[in-house]
């Protein structure tokens, strides 16, 4: 019997994961990534300015569908003025308008857009309206 590690074939969804963790890991040390087969999640604690608050966000990434971004803590509570959706995702961008593709990688869009969705949020803390980007769409 030889002493070789079996050969293990990953899908293309568990290589595209594989490298979007590396890219993830390396430019934003504070993120940590984990995946299986069909799903990747990126977990963190997020603080988008040196006065903000620490908001722990959870990513979760298909590969076939938009990813999810949730704040774990604090609470936030669902509220169409501060766009988020009913099921507590973070809406960071308007889908029909093709800002984000699959062939996109969360580290240059999803990541970037979850600070300056929080930015806005503290922003709505302070002046209770939305400052950011806005397109009125229905809820999902």
């Amino acid at each position: 019997m030889e002493n070789k590690l079996p050969l293990i074939r990953k899908t293309g969804f568990e290589l595209r994961y594989q490298y979007e963790k590396s890219i993830i890991e390396e430019e934003f040390p504070f993120l940590s990534c984990t995946f299986t087969s069909t799903e990747m999640k990126v977990r963190g604690v997020f603080s988008p300015t040196l006065t903000s608050n620490k908001y722990d966000v959870l990513i979760r990434f298909n590969a076939v569908e938009q990813p999810e971004a949730f704040i774990l803590s604090p609470t936030i509570n669902y509220n169409s003025d501060i766009h988020v959706y009913r099921n507590g995702s973070l809406c960071l961008h308007y889908p029909n308008d093709m800002s984000w593709s699959k062939n996109d990688l969360l580290a240059y869009t999803i990541i970037p857009w979850i600070s300056e969705w929080l930015v806005y949020y503290e922003l709505y803390q302070y002046y209770n309206k939305w400052k950011g980007p806005e397109k009125l769409h229905e809820l999902l």
